[in-house]
């Protein structure tokens, strides 16, 4: 096994024996027994409560993950993120021009969308441009 394949698997069982672990800590105290023996009360608070939080926890984790190496694929700089390249700066313009001019939670979240992705697209636009002023 390579290095990476070794880091890879190590930080895979550290998500699980972490996630394993917020399945019980919380609280209300849940005990693998009292689970299996059927405590109804146990059994609210695992599925309503805890399960919930480390699934959201570990999906959530993932899209941030892959979010940023996109950042990093599109724009081939290892050190992008929504905050060196504009996005969050654009999202506040957008969302800030929607609380003025617009009424709604929807709406407001809609202009932050549209402000982060105009930010994105200038920032592709002068990226593509080269030192002479033409398209690269």
């Amino acid at each position: 096994m390579c290095g990476s394949s070794i880091l890879t698997a190590a930080a895979m069982l550290l998500l699980a024996a972490v996630a394993a672990a917020a399945l019980f800590i919380g609280k209300y105290p849940l005990t693998l027994s009292g689970l299996l023996h059927g405590d109804e009360m146990q059994w609210r608070v695992f599925f309503t409560l805890r399960l919930s939080r480390v699934l959201v926890g570990v999906v959530g984790g993932f899209a941030l993950g892959v979010a940023g190496f996109v950042y990093q694929t599109v724009f081939r700089n290892p050190l992008a993120s929504p905050d060196v390249i504009g996005v969050a700066s654009g999202a506040s313009a957008g969302a800030a021009a929607g609380i003025l001019f617009v009424t709604g939670a929807v709406a407001v979240t809609l202009s932050a969308f549209v402000g982060a992705l105009a930010a994105v697209v200038l920032t592709l636009g002068i990226a593509s441009v080269d030192r002479t002023g033409r398209n690269g």
